[in-house]
């Protein structure tokens, strides 16, 4: 026998439980001219079914894995993601190093031209007296 269910509009679950139990014997009682019934344990009420849960137990704690494990873990992720980079060519390499060795030598000469001006500017301020002397 199926059950059905119905939608409780502002009715508390009791209410709809005991609604759907009456009509559940009222329909047993119609069935009962037309079939032979076995008698069935009773389920029970819905409401007993929501009744809170112990919460679940935790497995055993399990045994950390040792530094020479966890070690050799990182040592497989490492060989794994080398694996996975995308190598450069020789040709590649060598115009990336020439790129920056400009970088390196343009660079150098701009920070040599501003400590030579503020030096001069210093000198003009503060005098010439003591301190270290560029001369160009």
């Amino acid at each position: 026998m199926a059950r059905k269910r119905r939608r409780s509009r502002g009715r508390t679950e009791d209410e709809v439980l005991i609604e759907t139990e009456e009509q559940e014997t009222a329909s047993e009682g119609e069935d009962e001219d037309e079939k032979p019934t076995v008698s069935a344990p009773k389920k029970e009420p819905v409401a007993q079914k929501t009744a809170i849960k112990a919460p679940p137990q935790k497995p055993a704690a399990k045994k950390a894995p040792g530094v020479g494990q966890t070690f050799m873990n990182f040592l497989k992720d490492v060989k794994a993601e080398i694996k996975k980079v995308s190598w450069p060519d020789k040709e590649k390499t060598w115009q990336s190093t020439m790129v920056v060795m400009f970088t390196l030598v343009v660079l150098s000469l701009i920070m040599a031209l501003y400590t030579v001006f503020f030096t001069k500017i210093a000198e003009f301020f503060f005098g010439a007296g003591t301190g270290l002397k560029f001369r160009m």
